[in-house]
């Protein structure tokens, strides 16, 4: 014989579950968002990079490995799909639905252990939802501190660039054109001096994109 006060127990561990699958379904749908947001960051990183670096297209192998710069064009490329690729993430986040135990009407329920291994159940799904949000919450929190790191680097290295930029062309496209007659005669684009600036730029670089090569899970 089952009694009231167990019947609306059972109903009330049955009501948590149904409320717990609503918050982790608005925590996955969150943590995707999240998950959206340092893809695209890591992609500005990498952008603006390339972009910004292209003052430095005429060192040679060795000067690049000596300023630090010593990525190509196709390692950029396997970066970015890297980025793209990541976004699978959210196909093993979705496999992480968790299906609601069937919700045995009272009259169905004959005795105490049927009642009994029924709420056991329940309580088995609510353990994983609650370990799944707990997931979810620190793989929000490894987002956040991995998106304020790049903005934080890439200020760094907008403000070394513009530096860099300004030492190397103080005349611009006259600066240009007079490294490219020196070229010409065998003296060098870059001067020893040169290398000295470059490589302050790509300490920063490489530092940038340590951290945009960082995995969040």
């Amino acid at each position: 014989m089952i009694t009231d006060k167990e019947l609306d127990a059972y109903r009330n561990l049955y009501s948590a579950l149904v409320s717990l699958q609503e918050k982790y379904l608005s925590r996955r749908d969150e943590l995707f968002r999240i998950l959206s947001e340092t893809a695209v960051i890591k992609r500005k990183a990498l952008v603006t990079i390339m972009k910004a670096n292209n003052i430095t297209w005429r060192l040679t192998s060795g000067q690049r490995q000596t300023a630090g710069i010593n990525y190509s064009y196709n390692d950029m490329k396997r970066r970015l799909d890297q980025i793209h690729n990541s976004l699978v993430m959210k196909e093993s986040v979705n496999a992480a639905v968790y299906k609601l135990p069937e919700k045995i009407p009272a009259e169905n329920l004959k005795n105490s252990s049927d009642l009994k291994q029924s709420e056991i159940q329940i309580i088995t799904v609510i353990d994983g939802f609650r370990k799944k949000i707990l997931q979810f919450d620190l793989l929000e929190l490894r987002c956040r501190e991995l998106i304020q790191a790049i903005n934080k680097s890439l200020e760094a290295f907008r403000h070394e660039s513009k530096i860099t930029r300004g030492k190397l062309y103080p005349c611009g496209i006259f600066s240009m054109c007079r490294r490219s007659v020196r070229g010409v005669f065998g003296t060098g684009y870059f001067t020893h001096q040169d290398m000295k600036e470059l490589s302050a730029l790509g300490s920063i670089t490489f530092s940038v994109l340590k951290i945009a090569d960082c995995r969040v899970a």
